[in-house]
């Protein structure tokens, strides 16, 4: 967790604004999906905390340069999804999420950034 990132935490609460991208080809009906964790199989948008400072237009184009290597502009707010759970076992630690999902465009590849976009973490479904 940065200290930059917008996020209050207490004992047993954390709270956080998130910026995600739907990257989606339309030639092949696919969109990008991050893998976070092989032995289960979990995939999620790219995307991560919004900074201080930070818009969350800012800050989903910035994350999906930092994970994908590709440069992106938005196309518009598809939705903002506010979440509560928890996801840690046996503990009464909670989360809370305001998630801003954004659909985008890919403008150009960068080679600014070593892609991480292999099929271990970043692929087309």
């Amino acid at each position: 967790m940065e200290t930059n990132d917008l996020r209050m935490v207490e004992e047993n609460f954390q709270f956080d604004i998130q910026a995600s991208g739907i990257l989606w080809n339309e030639e092949t009906d696919a969109i990008l999906l991050s893998r976070e964790n092989n032995e289960q199989g979990i995939q999620v948008l790219p995307g991560g905390a919004v900074k201080r400072f930070e818009t969350s237009q800012q800050a989903v184009v910035r994350e999906m340069l930092e994970e994908t290597g590709y440069e992106t502009k938005i196309v518009r707010l598809l939705a903002l999804i506010e979440s509560t759970f928890s996801i840690e076992e046996n503990t009464d630690k909670t989360y809370q999420q305001i998630n801003f999902v954004y659909l985008l465009k890919r403008v150009a590849h960068s080679d600014r950034h070593k892609i991480v976009a292999s099929e271990e973490k970043v692929r087309p479904i």
